[in-house]
C-alpha cells in the first residue's frame, strides 16, 4: 500500500471511530508525516542520481552546467510539491497545537479547522508522493 493512501485511510477511519477529534487529528497527522518521511529519501535519491549523470566523467565540462540547469527544471514540479507538502504539514501541526492548547485550558477547540488543516496536509503529502514526476528529457 502506498504511504499517502495509508495516511488518507487512517485519517478517514480515525474520523469515524470513537477517538476524540484531536486524538484522531494527531493520529492522522502523524501518519501523513510518516508517509512524507518514507517517500522523501527515494525522491531525493532519484533527483540526485539525475544530477550526478551530468557530472559523469563522460560528460564534457562545458555541458555539465546546462545539464544541471535542465535537471533542476525537470525536477522543479516535484520540488514544489514536496515543499507544499512540508508547508501543509507544518501548518497542520501549528493549528493542532493551538487547538490542543485551547482544549487544555478548558476552551472549545476549533475542531473543524483542525480537521481541514490535517486533511489538507494528507492531500498535499499524497500529491507529493504520487503526483508530479520529473519532466521528460
Amino acid at each position: 500500500m502506498r504511504p499517502h493512501l495509508l495516511a488518507a485511510l487512517l485519517s478517514l477511519s480515525a474520523a469515524g471511530c470513537s477517538l476524540p477529534p484531536l486524538d484522531a487529528a494527531r493520529l492522522s497527522l502523524g501518519a501523513a508525516v510518516l508517509a512524507y518521511d518514507a517517500a522523501l529519501p527515494s525522491v531525493e535519491a532519484s533527483r540526485a542520481a539525475d544530477g550526478q549523470a551530468c557530472l559523469a566523467a563522460s560528460t564534457p565540462a562545458a555541458e555539465a552546467e546546462p545539464c544541471l540547469v535542465a535537471v533542476r527544471q525537470r525536477w522543479a514540479p516535484v520540488r514544489a510539491a514536496v515543499e507544499r507538502a512540508w508547508a501543509s504539514l507544518e501548518a497542520a501541526r501549528a493549528v493542532l497545537a493551538l487547538a490542543e492548547a485551547v482544549d487544555a485550558m478548558g476552551g472549545r477547540a476549533d475542531v473543524a479547522r483542525v480537521r481541514e488543516a490535517v486533511l489538507a496536509a494528507v492531500e498535499a503529502v499524497g500529491v507529493a508522493v504520487a503526483g508530479p514526476k520529473p519532466a521528460e528529457r
